[in-house]
């Protein structure tokens, strides 16, 4: 899927294209979305978003990106190997249950620190 990985002061980072880039991007904006209702105290859409549950969900979605575009070693940089796709699904699917259960964490006395 990724042709070639560009590298940048040191960093393996990979180049993507189709439908990747459209999710990182989506991802980033949907994040940054999120920082503003937060900072801001929008709430957008009428729901407030619980400190816990906005710090899983940023970190789901950074997790979830940084997967896609870091590759595990210099040898794998050009490839896009099947097991970061199935590690950034998992992190996605592992932050969402945390920020789906949020609120019961924080009524039962677990708070993200």
């Amino acid at each position: 899927m990724a042709k070639e990985a560009k590298v940048s002061e040191g960093v393996r980072v990979r180049s993507l294209a189709g439908p990747l880039r459209a999710i990182f991007v989506a991802f980033t904006l949907a994040a940054v979305l999120l920082s503003i209702n937060q900072l801001f105290n929008l709430q957008l859409f009428g729901i407030v978003v619980l400190e816990g549950r906005y710090l899983f969900l940023l970190a789901g979605a950074f997790l979830f990106l940084s997967f896609l575009i870091f590759p595990p070693s210099a040898r794998a940089a050009p490839q896009f190997l099947w097991l970061d796709l199935v590690l950034a699904v998992l992190s996605l699917g592992v932050s969402a249950y945390f920020a789906w259960t949020a609120d019961i964490n924080l009524e039962e006395g677990w708070e993200y620190a």
